[in-house]
């Protein structure tokens, strides 16, 4: 497991600004989210990702009662110890209850302190200052999923230019990036993770021979390729250009994926600092001043949510459409599997309706 910071609302024209950015905080941070990855080292089990944002409940996230994420918040929107102990907690009982036993590989750092009374993991931390080596989510895990969040953004940028709209970085929010992460993270093939353990030097149990000798350090540049899809997006950029976005001639498809890859995900707390946070469980309350200036997403209205008519209706769209296509069996499984969970929950929603409302309807 590691986290990376994201800055998720960056646009192709807003590169250079945020580039080397470390962040710890400023107006800047606003635009920042940190990700926690995790998986195994086959890419067999990939964990839903731990999303930590500045605020419990953004505007955004009205009418949502499921996200495909696990989200805590901050207000530095930082991994901090309670919330890994509560993550690691939360995934040991999962574990005990599919009778796993697991090691866990973790950085050494203050966010991450030792959790006592676990059934199921093992925790170990990595030695300090090996992260860049030692660490299989640095390999270009991370990096590839970096990558497809940043193609969807750019696949947003252009419907936006093809439908005449102006570019509005803003009205990128922090449920939109928890779609889109979610999204490129399934994109990330098992394959891709076993290379980057294996570049990082671990090898299967199975194989005495290979564990005999320490591997060698790991070409970080070597595991990235192997990690990262072709990256020749040159095609994508001239079209940005052409289309009149201004991004600096200077700035490549790879500066923007790897705009982030310095950003502080992660402080030393004070003394001071934990005994507030015990005094206060509700640290993620802000002043109305604090709102107004921080929380920008709040610009941004959200829609009403769909009835069940419009999700069986874009199912039957879908379905449609697959009609159209080749090889794409899989498609239509995952269609009536849709389809058999909106019943439900439509099942579900009418047997919670209560004989007072039976009644008034008719």
């Amino acid at each position: 497991m590691d986290e990376t910071g994201l800055f998720f609302r960056m646009t192709p024209d807003r590169t250079l600004t945020f580039k080397g950015d470390a962040c710890h905080g400023g107006k800047k941070s606003k635009e920042r989210i940190t990700v926690a990855v995790c998986a195994n080292m086959d890419g067999s089990d990939k964990m839903q990702l731990l999303v930590i944002g500045k605020f419990q409940n953004p505007r955004c996230f009205k009418n949502v009662k499921s996200l495909p994420v696990q989200y805590f918040a901050n207000r530095k929107a930082w991994m901090v110890s309670e919330i890994f102990e509560g993550w690691l907690r939360k995934l040991d009982r999962k574990f005990h209850r599919e009778q796993r036993r697991v090691l866990m590989l973790v950085d050494n750092c203050p966010a991450h302190p030792a959790v006592s009374g676990l059934k199921a993991i093992t925790l170990k931390f990595l030695p300090p200052n090996t992260t860049s080596h030692l660490q299989p989510m640095d390999q270009g895990i991370i990096q590839n999923m970096k990558i497809f969040y940043r193609k969807l953004v750019v696949e947003r940028v252009m419907r936006d230019i093809e439908a005449g709209r102006e570019v509005d970085y803003k009205a990128i929010t922090v449920l939109d990036a928890i779609r889109m992460l979610h999204s490129a993270w399934h994109q990330v093939k098992p394959e891709t993770i076993a290379n980057c353990f294996q570049h990082a030097g671990f090898t299967s149990l199975m194989k005495p021979a290979m564990c005999q000798q320490p591997p060698e350090p790991p070409n970080v540049s070597e595991a990235a390729a192997v990690a990262a899809p072709p990256r020749d997006h040159g095609n994508i950029w001239e079209r940005l250009r052409v289309a009149g976005l201004c991004i600096p001639e200077e700035v490549s498809f790879n500066d923007f994926a790897d705009v982030d890859e310095g950003v502080s995900v992660a402080a030393i707390r004070t003394d001071a600092e934990i005994v507030a946070a015990v005094r206060q469980p509700d640290d993620n309350s802000v002043s109305q001043d604090d709102a107004d200036e921080d929380d920008v997403d709040d610009g941004m209205q959200p829609s009403a949510p769909p009835t069940s008519a419009d999700v069986i209706n874009a199912l039957a769209v879908t379905r449609r459409w697959l009609e159209t296509q080749t090889d794409v069996q899989l498609g239509f499984s995952l269609v009536a599997q849709l389809e058999e969970l909106t019943e439900q929950c439509v099942s579900k929603s009418m047997k919670q309706a209560s004989i007072k409302q039976y009644f008034s309807l008719a």
